[in-house]
C-alpha cells in the first residue's frame, strides 16, 4: 500500500496498525469517548501492534497456557482492547467454543495461510450496527481475552508486579524452561500517579519480578525537542530513581518501538531471579497531535467500501496470524512438561490445580485438639505465627505478603519473614518448600494489588496479613479484584484500629470473616484455603 496521509496530517502506518486504530476509533466514537481519548487510542495502535505482532509469546486459541505472556491494558484504551481482541480472532474461538470447538474458517485463503501455522480463524463478526463488539459490550470492561479486568487507574500497573512476582517464584521451583514468560503492561498517564501505583513502583525493583514490562503513553507537550520538552513529573527519573531499566521511544515510529522493547527484554536477560530489574518505556506522543476522522481515515486507507467494523481480508489474516503466532512455543512447552520427571510433573500439576493437601486437613485438627488442651494461645493475634507455622509446609504454593513492617511484638511476628527492602529469594528450583512471608512495608495499597496479580496469574495460592488501620486504603482494590473473580486470602489484625469503619464500608463481594476466638481463627484459615 502506498505511504499516504491520514486525517490528522500523519503518514499512514503499516494495514495492520491501521486495521487497530481504525476499529479502535470506531469503538469508541460508539462510546461516546472525548478528544483526550481518541487521541490516547490512535496514538497507542502503533505501539500495540509491535508488541502483538512481534514480541508477545501467546496463542489466542489456549488462553489457559500457563507460560503465555501475561497482558494488562490501561482502563483508558479499552476500545484499543476490543479492536485488539476481534482483529485476533478472539471471537472465532468463542464461536468454536459454541459449535463443539468447530470454528468457522473465513475463506479458502485464510485457511490455507493459517495452516502454516497450525491454527485456525473465523469470520469477522460485529454488532447490529457493523461494529465490533466484545462479550456483548462495544467499550466497558478488558474483554475476555486479556488477563485482568480492571478499572481503576493504576491498579493494573501494581496487579502486574503482583504477575510477574508469581512468575518469578514459579520459575524458582520448575525452572525457566516451564515458567519463563515475560508480562506486559500497557499505562497512560492516569494510571501512574494513584497512591497504588507509586508504592508499587517504589517495591517493584526489590521483589525482582521476572520479565516485567511497563510501556508508558505519555503526553509530550511543545514541539518535542529536549530544550522545550516539559514532562511534569519527569516519569523516567522517577523509575530509574526506584531502580527500573528504562527506555524511550516515539509512538509514531514502529522501528523505534520495537527497539526499545527489544532493549527492555535484553536488558533483563541474563540476570538471575535476585538480580532482575523491571523495565519501563516511556512511548510519547504529542499532546496536541490531531484526530483521525474514521471517515476520512477510511478513504485514505481505500477501505470506504467496506463497513464499519470491517478491514480487507489480507489484514485480518495477518492479524489472525499474530493471534496464533505463540501456537509453535506452546506446543515445545508441553513436550518440555511431559520430559519432566514423575514428581515435577505432579507436582506442577497440583500447583496449577491448587487442591487442599490431606496433611493440611490433619493439621488443622491437631491444632483444633491443641487449642482443646490449652497448648496454644487463645489471643488471635499471637495464634497467628503458629497457624501459618503449621501451614506453609502443607501448602507449598502459598504465598504470604505482609504489610506490618515488623512492629508487632517478638511472639506475635510472622514466622520467616523476608523483607522486601532486600531482593526476595524465594524457592529454589526443584524444592517443594515452604514459600517465605515477604514484608512489603507500609504499603497497603501495593499489598492488595500485589494479591491480585498472583491471583489472576495462576499457581500460587496468595495470603496477605494487615493490621486494621491499614484496611481503609486497600477496600477499593479488594472489591475491584472480588468482582473481578480473583481469590486470595487477607488476615486482618488488630481489628479494634478500624472500628471506626461501618460494616457497609466493606465491598459486598468480599466474603467476610469475624472470628470470635482462636478456635474460629482456625475454621475461618480453612474455609479461606478451601
Amino acid at each position: 500500500m502506498a505511504a499516504g496521509s491520514n486525517a490528522s496530517g500523519s503518514s499512514l502506518a503499516a494495514p495492520e496498525t491501521e486495521a487497530l486504530r481504525l476499529l479502535a476509533l470506531e469503538i469508541a466514537a460508539q462510546a461516546g469517548a472525548d478528544e483526550a481519548e481518541q487521541r490516547l487510542i490512535s496514538a497507542a495502535a502503533p505501539l500495540l501492534g509491535v508488541l502483538f505482532r512481534r514480541f508477545l509469546s501467546h496463542d489466542i486459541q489456549a488462553l489457559d497456557w500457563a507460560d503465555r505472556d501475561r497482558f494488562v491494558i490501561s482502563p483508558s484504551l479499552q476500545p484499543l482492547a476490543c479492536a485488539l481482541l476481534r482483529l485476533l480472532g478472539r471471537d472465532a474461538v468463542e464461536q468454536a467454543d459454541g459449535n463443539g470447538g468447530k470454528a468457522d474458517n473465513g475463506d479458502a485463503g485464510v485457511e490455507t495461510r493459517q495452516a502454516a501455522a497450525d491454527g485456525g480463524a473465523a469470520k469477522q463478526s460485529s454488532s447490529a450496527d457493523g461494529v465490533p463488539v466484545a462479550d456483548g459490550v462495544a467499550c466497558g470492561l478488558t474483554p475476555r481475552g486479556l488477563d485482568l479486568p480492571l478499572t481503576l487507574p493504576g491498579h493494573g500497573l501494581a496487579a502486574a508486579v503482583g504477575m510477574a512476582l508469581a512468575a518469578r517464584l514459579l520459575r524458582q521451583r520448575f525452572g525457566p524452561e516451564i515458567f519463563g514468560h515475560a508480562t506486559w503492561v500497557l499505562i497512560d498517564d492516569r494510571d501512574v500517579e494513584p497512591g497504588v501505583a507509586q508504592e508499587s513502583i517504589a517495591i517493584a525493583p526489590w521483589l525482582s519480578p521476572q520479565r516485567l514490562v511497563v510501556l508508558h503513553l505519555t503526553a509530550v507537550h511543545g514541539d518535542g525537542s529536549e530544550n522545550v520538552r516539559q514532562r511534569c513529573p519527569n516519569h523516567l527519573a522517577r523509575f530509574a530513581a526506584a531502580g527500573w531499566h528504562v527506555q524511550q521511544a516515539r509512538a509514531d515510529d514502529e522501528e523505534s518501538i520495537a527497539e526499545a522493547l527489544k532493549q527492555a527484554l535484553e536488558g533483563q536477560e541474563g540476570a538471575d531471579e535476585d538480580g532482575a530489574r523491571p523495565a519501563y518505556v516511556a512511548v510519547e506522543y504529542p499532546a496536541g497531535q490531531g484526530i483521525a476522522d474514521v471517515a476520512a481515515l477510511r478513504g485514505r486507507l481505500g477501505w470506504h467500501e467496506l463497513a464499519a467494523g470491517e478491514v480487507p481480508g489480507e489484514v485480518r489474516d495477518e492479524w489472525r496470524l499474530a493471534g496464533l503466532k505463540g501456537r509453535k512455543a506452546r506446543k515445545v512447552w508441553q513436550q518440555r512438561v511431559e520430559e519432566l520427571d514423575e514428581a515435577d510433573r505432579q507436582a506442577l500439576a497440583r500447583w496449577l490445580e491448587q487442591p487442599l493437601a490431606e496433611n493440611f486437613r490433619q493439621h488443622i485438627r491437631a491444632l483444633r485438639v491443641a487449642l482443646a488442651e490449652q497448648a496454644l494461645p487463645h489471643d488471635l493475634r499471637a495464634m497467628l505465627k503458629p497457624l501459618l507455622e503449621r501451614s506453609l509446609p502443607d501448602l507449598p504454593d502459598m504465598v504470604v505478603l505482609a504489610s506490618l513492617h515488623a512492629d508487632l511484638p517478638d511472639a506475635e511476628k510472622l514466622p520467616e519473614v523476608e523483607n522486601a527492602e532486600a531482593p526476595a529469594t524465594g524457592m529454589r528450583q526443584g524444592q517443594e518448600q515452604a514459600t517465605p512471608v515477604l514484608d512489603v512495608g507500609l504499603r497497603p495499597m501495593a499489598l492488595a494489588a500485589l494479591l491480585t496479580g498472583i491471583a489472576a496469574h495462576g499457581g500460587l495460592r496468595p495470603v496477605g496479613v494487615v493490621r486494621g488501620q491499614q484496611l481503609a486504603p486497600m477496600l477499593p482494590m479488594l472489591g475491584e479484584a472480588a468482582r473481578a473473580g480473583l481469590a486470595f486470602g487477607l488476615c486482618v489484625l488488630d481489628m479494634a484500629g478500624c472500628q471506626h469503619m461501618p460494616a457497609e464500608a466493606l465491598p459486598e463481594e468480599v466474603e467476610v470473616l469475624f472470628p470470635a476466638d482462636a478456635v474460629e481463627m482456625v475454621e475461618c484459615w480453612q474455609l479461606c484455603m478451601q
